[in-house]
Protein backbone atom coordinates (compact mmCIF):
# COMPACT_ATOMS: atom_id res chain seq x y z
CA UNK A 1 0.00 0.00 0.00
CA UNK A 2 1.35 3.42 -0.86
CA UNK A 3 2.09 5.71 2.24
CA UNK A 4 0.61 9.02 0.23
CA UNK A 5 -2.85 9.90 1.27
CA UNK A 6 -5.59 9.51 -1.07
CA UNK A 7 -8.00 12.18 -2.38
CA UNK A 8 -10.35 9.70 -2.91
CA UNK A 9 -11.60 6.96 -1.06
CA UNK A 10 -13.79 3.84 -1.95
CA UNK A 11 -15.28 1.74 0.25
CA UNK A 12 -16.20 -1.71 -1.23
CA UNK A 13 -18.64 -3.95 0.74
CA UNK A 14 -18.96 -7.79 0.18
CA UNK A 15 -20.24 -10.80 1.42
CA UNK A 16 -20.44 -13.68 -1.15
CA UNK A 17 -20.02 -11.71 -3.93
CA UNK A 18 -17.28 -13.51 -5.96
CA UNK A 19 -19.01 -13.67 -8.88
CA UNK A 20 -19.69 -9.54 -9.18
CA UNK A 21 -16.63 -8.14 -6.88
CA UNK A 22 -13.87 -8.17 -9.71
CA UNK A 23 -16.43 -6.37 -12.07
CA UNK A 24 -16.51 -3.64 -9.34
CA UNK A 25 -13.29 -3.73 -8.18
CA UNK A 26 -11.77 -2.72 -12.27
CA UNK A 27 -14.84 -0.31 -12.27
CA UNK A 28 -12.93 1.63 -9.67
CA UNK A 29 -9.12 0.94 -11.41
CA UNK A 30 -10.51 2.08 -14.48
CA UNK A 31 -11.26 6.04 -13.42
CA UNK A 32 -10.79 8.56 -15.60
CA UNK A 33 -9.22 11.56 -14.31
CA UNK A 34 -6.04 10.96 -12.73
CA UNK A 35 -7.30 11.63 -9.01
CA UNK A 36 -4.98 9.44 -6.69
CA UNK A 37 -7.75 6.85 -4.82
CA UNK A 38 -7.08 3.94 -2.19
CA UNK A 39 -10.04 1.00 -2.27
CA UNK A 40 -10.72 -0.70 0.88
CA UNK A 41 -12.82 -4.05 0.26
CA UNK A 42 -14.23 -5.23 3.34
CA UNK A 43 -15.72 -8.67 3.21
CA UNK A 44 -18.22 -9.93 5.84
CA UNK A 45 -16.57 -13.27 6.43
CA UNK A 46 -17.51 -14.93 2.89
CA UNK A 47 -18.76 -18.81 2.16
CA UNK A 48 -17.64 -18.20 -1.12
CA UNK A 49 -13.90 -17.83 -3.10
CA UNK A 50 -14.30 -13.99 -2.55
CA UNK A 51 -10.94 -13.89 -0.94
CA UNK A 52 -9.33 -15.38 -4.21
CA UNK A 53 -10.89 -12.80 -6.53
CA UNK A 54 -9.99 -9.91 -4.59
CA UNK A 55 -6.29 -10.78 -3.65
CA UNK A 56 -5.86 -11.71 -7.58
CA UNK A 57 -5.78 -8.26 -7.50
CA UNK A 58 -2.01 -6.55 -7.60
CA UNK A 59 -2.67 -3.27 -6.97
CA UNK A 60 -0.86 -1.60 -4.22
CA UNK A 61 -4.29 0.98 -3.71
CA UNK A 62 -6.61 -1.93 -2.66
CA UNK A 63 -7.01 -2.86 1.37
CA UNK A 64 -8.54 -5.92 2.00
CA UNK A 65 -10.05 -6.67 5.24
CA UNK A 66 -12.02 -9.70 6.12
CA UNK A 67 -14.24 -10.41 9.32
CA UNK A 68 -13.84 -13.77 10.83
CA UNK A 69 -17.27 -13.88 11.36
CA UNK A 70 -20.61 -12.41 9.97
CA UNK A 71 -21.37 -9.29 11.24
CA UNK A 72 -23.57 -7.48 9.07
CA UNK A 73 -24.18 -4.93 6.64
CA UNK A 74 -24.12 -1.93 9.46
CA UNK A 75 -20.61 -3.17 10.52
CA UNK A 76 -19.10 -3.78 7.68
CA UNK A 77 -19.77 -0.45 6.37
CA UNK A 78 -18.73 1.19 9.81
CA UNK A 79 -15.27 -0.78 9.69
CA UNK A 80 -14.87 0.41 6.12
CA UNK A 81 -15.51 4.38 6.87
CA UNK A 82 -13.25 4.08 9.55
CA UNK A 83 -10.21 2.72 7.82
CA UNK A 84 -10.90 5.03 5.10
CA UNK A 85 -7.94 8.09 4.69
CA UNK A 86 -9.19 10.02 1.66
CA UNK A 87 -10.75 13.69 1.65
CA UNK A 88 -13.36 12.36 0.09
CA UNK A 89 -15.36 8.48 0.35
CA UNK A 90 -17.43 6.91 -1.96
CA UNK A 91 -19.23 3.47 -0.56
CA UNK A 92 -20.43 0.50 -2.73
CA UNK A 93 -21.49 -2.78 -3.13
CA UNK A 94 -19.74 -5.48 -4.72
CA UNK A 95 -22.92 -6.10 -7.07
CA UNK A 96 -22.65 -2.92 -8.66
CA UNK A 97 -20.05 -0.63 -10.51
CA UNK A 98 -19.04 2.71 -11.65
CA UNK A 99 -19.19 4.23 -14.89
CA UNK A 100 -15.06 5.42 -15.70
CA UNK A 101 -16.33 9.18 -15.40
CA UNK A 102 -17.39 8.96 -11.89
CA UNK A 103 -14.71 10.90 -10.40
CA UNK A 104 -14.61 13.58 -12.92
CA UNK A 105 -18.46 14.51 -12.54
CA UNK A 106 -18.24 14.36 -8.73
CA UNK A 107 -14.96 15.33 -7.65
CA UNK A 108 -14.52 19.23 -9.08
CA UNK A 109 -18.09 19.92 -7.38
CA UNK A 110 -16.75 18.98 -4.15
CA UNK A 111 -13.63 21.00 -4.83
CA UNK A 112 -15.05 24.16 -5.66
CA UNK A 113 -18.74 23.60 -3.77
CA UNK A 114 -17.78 24.04 0.18
CA UNK A 115 -21.05 24.33 1.25
CA UNK A 116 -21.77 20.75 -0.45
CA UNK A 117 -21.29 17.71 1.40
CA UNK A 118 -22.75 14.94 -0.68
CA UNK A 119 -22.61 14.89 -4.76
CA UNK A 120 -24.65 12.12 -6.17
CA UNK A 121 -26.40 11.06 -9.64
CA UNK A 122 -28.39 8.87 -11.79
CA UNK A 123 -27.91 5.33 -12.11
CA UNK A 124 -28.67 2.18 -15.01
CA UNK A 125 -29.89 -1.00 -13.36
CA UNK A 126 -28.61 -4.15 -15.14
CA UNK A 127 -29.08 -7.40 -14.61
CA UNK A 128 -26.73 -10.35 -12.96
CA UNK A 129 -26.17 -11.28 -16.79
CA UNK A 130 -25.27 -7.48 -17.63
CA UNK A 131 -28.13 -6.82 -19.73
CA UNK A 132 -29.58 -2.81 -18.54
CA UNK A 133 -32.87 -3.10 -17.96
CA UNK A 134 -33.60 0.22 -16.67
CA UNK A 135 -32.10 3.70 -18.33
CA UNK A 136 -32.42 5.82 -15.70
CA UNK A 137 -33.77 5.87 -12.02
CA UNK A 138 -33.83 9.36 -10.75
CA UNK A 139 -37.57 10.32 -10.51
CA UNK A 140 -36.76 13.14 -8.15
CA UNK A 141 -35.05 15.48 -10.56
CA UNK A 142 -36.64 15.56 -13.93
CA UNK A 143 -33.61 15.27 -15.91
CA UNK A 144 -31.52 18.64 -14.47
CA UNK A 145 -28.72 19.07 -11.79
CA UNK A 146 -29.56 20.56 -8.76
CA UNK A 147 -28.15 21.93 -5.86
CA UNK A 148 -29.65 22.42 -2.22
CA UNK A 149 -31.16 21.22 0.91
CA UNK A 150 -32.68 17.92 0.29
CA UNK A 151 -33.47 17.13 4.19
CA UNK A 152 -37.23 17.57 4.53
CA UNK A 153 -37.46 15.98 0.63
CA UNK A 154 -35.37 12.68 2.39
CA UNK A 155 -37.89 12.71 5.24
CA UNK A 156 -40.62 11.94 2.93
CA UNK A 157 -38.35 9.43 0.35
CA UNK A 158 -35.70 7.61 0.03
CA UNK A 159 -34.60 8.50 -3.76
CA UNK A 160 -30.93 8.45 -4.09
CA UNK A 161 -29.25 5.67 -4.95
CA UNK A 162 -26.61 4.77 -2.36
CA UNK A 163 -23.82 3.49 -4.87
CA UNK A 164 -23.89 7.22 -6.78
CA UNK A 165 -22.78 9.03 -3.86
CA UNK A 166 -19.57 10.63 -2.52
CA UNK A 167 -19.16 12.69 0.16
CA UNK A 168 -16.59 13.68 2.54
CA UNK A 169 -15.22 12.52 5.03
CA UNK A 170 -16.14 14.50 7.67
CA UNK A 171 -19.80 14.15 6.70
CA UNK A 172 -20.10 9.96 6.81
CA UNK A 173 -18.16 10.31 9.84
CA UNK A 174 -20.66 12.44 11.78
CA UNK A 175 -23.74 9.97 11.01
CA UNK A 176 -21.86 6.78 13.28
CA UNK A 177 -23.13 5.21 14.74
CA UNK A 178 -25.32 3.73 13.09
CA UNK A 179 -28.66 2.65 15.66
CA UNK A 180 -28.51 -0.89 16.83
CA UNK A 181 -30.67 -2.96 14.82
CA UNK A 182 -31.19 -0.57 11.62
CA UNK A 183 -30.88 -2.53 8.54
CA UNK A 184 -31.52 -0.30 6.09
CA UNK A 185 -28.64 2.08 6.92
CA UNK A 186 -28.39 3.95 3.20
CA UNK A 187 -31.35 6.34 3.95
CA UNK A 188 -29.62 6.69 7.62
CA UNK A 189 -26.26 8.09 6.19
CA UNK A 190 -28.28 10.67 3.67
CA UNK A 191 -30.51 12.03 6.34
CA UNK A 192 -27.68 12.39 8.91
CA UNK A 193 -25.99 14.20 5.86
CA UNK A 194 -28.47 16.33 4.87
CA UNK A 195 -29.04 17.83 8.00
CA UNK A 196 -25.79 19.72 7.87
CA UNK A 197 -24.66 20.23 4.56
CA UNK A 198 -26.42 20.85 0.94
CA UNK A 199 -26.65 18.13 -1.80
CA UNK A 200 -25.31 18.34 -5.05
CA UNK A 201 -27.33 15.98 -7.73
CA UNK A 202 -25.66 15.38 -11.10
CA UNK A 203 -27.92 14.59 -13.86
CA UNK A 204 -24.99 12.81 -16.57
CA UNK A 205 -25.35 10.83 -18.92
CA UNK A 206 -22.67 9.20 -21.46
CA UNK A 207 -22.99 6.58 -24.30
CA UNK A 208 -22.66 2.91 -23.77
CA UNK A 209 -22.63 0.42 -26.38
CA UNK A 210 -25.35 2.29 -28.19
CA UNK A 211 -27.27 2.85 -25.52
CA UNK A 212 -27.43 6.29 -22.78
CA UNK A 213 -26.68 5.32 -19.12
CA UNK A 214 -25.63 6.91 -16.10
CA UNK A 215 -22.01 7.44 -15.35
CA UNK A 216 -22.94 4.25 -12.01
CA UNK A 217 -24.36 1.14 -12.99
CA UNK A 218 -25.87 -0.80 -10.40
CA UNK A 219 -26.94 -4.55 -10.59
CA UNK A 220 -29.86 -5.84 -9.84
CA UNK A 221 -29.56 -9.54 -8.80
CA UNK A 222 -32.57 -11.89 -9.75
Amino acid sequence: MSNATPLVSFVVLSYNYARFIGDTIRSILAQEGGYPFEIIVVDDAPTDNSDEVISAFADTRIRYFRHDRNQGHAATVTDGLREARGKYVARIDSDDRYRPQFLQETIPILETEPDVGLVYGDAAIISDDGAITALTTDAQHGGSDYRGNEYVALLEKNFICAPTIIARREAWLAALPIPEGLSFHDWWFTLQIARAWDFYYRDVVQQFDGIGVGWLTVVLLT
